[in-house]
């Protein structure tokens, strides 16, 4: 009871918009608010935010997503029940009054929260040692060099790993021993899997596995740690930088450095900035540039384009001004190619990085403009083309340019492109070289076609049919008139209290009986998010949202124009209940015993070959049947 009473305090707690626009960009629509759905490759915002009539839910009507604010947590961040619950409570401010230790675990017993468990303890170590470093401490001065002060430590949580080889397990022992929490601190192993520990070569211990570097935790969207990014501090310690093993929590390919401290920014601003390094995004976000985030040491992927089109459909890539920015430019540039997102690259000048350029004079306003003027990657890519025509001397090198670009198009996934880009591409060629348009399009290799989109992203008509239900065996106009009555319900539980001669055996879908029951129980006051979060079969539960928000659309305003609706709707359903009823009565008392079956098809051969003695006896009753004569078909003229 504690537990559902603590569930519906932060249910009441928490404004569901503002938690999915926490996340994903919205769009006010009418009562509602829309976004692009973060469940499924979506294209084009199909997911609803529905919070009218004291209701609050989500549903995606693509990929079939739907539910509460704890639903949305839980989904989105991969978080058990608990774990939701308890951050919408912290996020509202307040202690919960039940604990579940739950844990999913791998096959090893060790979870996702033990994982972050042991990040949250090296993250706050890290930091103790980074906060000793006096201002006289090289430490300290390598980072003020890259610009990087104590509010922007504070910030993004910086520490530091001493140069030692065992501090940090020593310390977890120590810890171990005198902690008074309820909670023990994870095991070793727990370390270990999280990258943090190392067993010793032979086997007498642990030690640890960053030593002597400058710490950067690596967050996601909601401030926890999930690894860590370590950048030498001694030249000779090579790599420069080295990150946490993937995990179960974290992947470099799905994560963002900054992608916390930059959300909100993202979403208000309406673009986001993609640079190549943690000093990057510090730097910009010290000048001013909060909605800056960075890729892990790796090109972009499929997944970070997901990630971010969720928050923005326009995004900034920031690359150094040298032949490396201009290859990630164009890795970048194929997984933009054929999403309906705007790309711009912003390059600086070469040799300079975000953080060099903001310390050089008006650094702030140089950096704005590069940005603000940045062009489209399709221009971008033209005009890089343009430079390489002009330097040409010959026919034969003209040709060699203008096919290497018709090519890389290919390669891009020219025939995913929207028809008016493509235009756009081709008469710009065109115009450049001479060539005829057509001549260029026949041109460009079409081998690699796009990839297809799962069948979910194709997008959903919000006006079509709800879908029947499989395997009920109940016929579409009985489905029809059960899901009519069950919408106007669920949009006005309050008529729950009108005298509809309804109960749960009305209903012959199981699970109409089901949503019916949760109905009656909730009384007048049911609210969606309550009636989902009753129910434990997903498809059910959305089959709530799906009718609720069909059938708020047609509704009326009027209480007594509703209360007519649901009165004409219960009489179709209890008409419709009377006529499957009789049928089902007539064939059950047509052939009632084995004898009465073969006396039946005597009767019939009886009546000669005319087809249609047998057509009418089929429609007719037996009385009307016997009345009329047969005839031989010989004698028909």
């Amino acid at each position: 009871m504690q537990q559902h009473d603590d569930r519906q305090r932060v249910l009441d707690a928490t404004d569901l918009v503002a938690v999915v626009g926490e996340h994903i960009s919205l769009k006010r629509k009418g009562r509602e608010h829309v976004g692009i759905c973060p469940f499924h490759d979506d294209s084009s915002p199909s997911l609803h935010v529905v919070t009218h009539k004291g209701n609050a839910f989500y549903k995606c009507f693509a990929c079939g997503a739907s539910g509460n604010a704890i639903d949305f947590m839980m989904n989105y961040h991969r978080l058990d029940f608990p774990g939701a619950l308890k951050a919408l409570a912290d996020r509202a401010g307040f202690e919960l009054t039940t604990r579940d230790s739950a844990r999913r675990s791998d096959s090893n017993g060790i979870g996702r929260s033990d994982l972050l468990e042991a990040n949250s303890c090296a993250c706050k170590f890290y930091q103790s040692q980074l906060a000793r470093c006096d201002h006289s401490n090289p430490i300290n001065g390598m980072l003020l060099e890259r610009g990087i002060d104590e509010q922007m430590q504070q910030r993004f949580g910086l520490g530091l790993s001493p140069d030692a080889w065992n501090q940090f397990h020593d310390t977890i022992e120590r810890a171990r021993r005198e902690s008074s929490r309820s909670t023990p601190l994870p095991s070793d192993q727990v370390f270990v899997a999280a990258g943090l520990l190392k067993p010793r070569r032979d086997g007498s211990g642990m030690i640890d596995a960053f030593r002597n570097r400058i710490m950067f935790p690596i967050m996601d969207e909601m401030g926890r740690t999930i690894a860590f990014g370590a950048r030498q501090i001694d030249a000779e310690d090579s790599p420069k930088y080295l990150n946490s093993p993937e995990s179960d929590l974290f992947h470099k390919s799905r994560s963002l450095y900054g992608i916390h401290q930059a959300r909100q920014a993202i979403i208000d601003q309406g673009h986001a900035i993609v640079t190549e390094g943690y000093t990057d995004v510090i730097a910009c976000h010290r000048g001013g540039f909060s909605n800056t985030v960075a890729t892990l040491g790796t090109a972009l992927t499929a997944d970070h384009v997901r990630l971010l089109r969720r928050l923005t459909d326009n995004v900034v890539l920031l690359f150094d001004g040298d032949a490396a920015g201009a290859k990630a430019a164009d890795r970048a540039m194929e997984l933009f190619m054929g999403e309906s997102i705007t790309l711009r690259i912003a390059t600086l000048p070469e040799g300079m990085d975000p953080d060099d350029l903001l310390k050089s004079p008006d650094g702030t306003d140089r950096l704005r403009q590069a940005i603000d003027t940045a062009p489209d990657a399709l221009e971008f890519m033209l005009a890089r083309f343009r430079s390489s025509l002009s330097e040409t001397e010959s026919v034969w090198d003209r040709q060699k340019v203008l096919m290497h670009m018709l090519e890389h198009l290919g390669t891009l996934g020219f025939a995913s492109m929207d028809g008016i880009r493509k235009q756009f591409v081709v008469a710009a060629l065109s115009d450049l070289t001479g060539i005829p348009v057509d001549r260029i399009l026949s041109s460009i290799p079409t081998a690699r076609q796009a990839r297809p989109r799962p069948a979910a992203d194709q997008g959903h008509s919000t006006d079509a049919p709800i879908n029947p239900l499989p395997g009920t065996g109940a016929s579409p106009a009985r489905r029809e008139a059960e899901q009519r009555v069950l919408g106007i319900l669920l949009c006005n539980s309050e008529l729950l209290e009108e005298s509809l001669e309804l109960d749960a055996d009305s209903f012959s879908v199981p699970e109409h009986r089901t949503i019916f029951t949760c109905l009656a129980e909730s009384g007048s006051s049911a609210k969606i998010q309550e009636i989902m979060s009753m129910i434990p079969d997903k498809a059910t539960s959305a089959l709530v949202g799906d009718l609720y928000y069909r059938t708020s659309d047609f509704c009326p305003e009027a209480t007594s124009e509703i209360i007519q609706l649901l009165q004409d709707s219960a009489r179709d359903l209890a008409s419709t209940i009377r006529l499957e009823d009789d049928r089902t009565a007539r064939q059950a008392d047509a052939f009632q015993t084995p004898e009465q079956v073969q006396r039946r098809l005597q009767e019939l051969r009886e009546r000669g070959p005319d087809m249609t003695t047998i057509a009418r006896a089929r429609i007719g009753s037996d009385s009307q049947t016997d009345s009329i004569p047969s005839q031989p078909r010989s004698s028909m003229k």
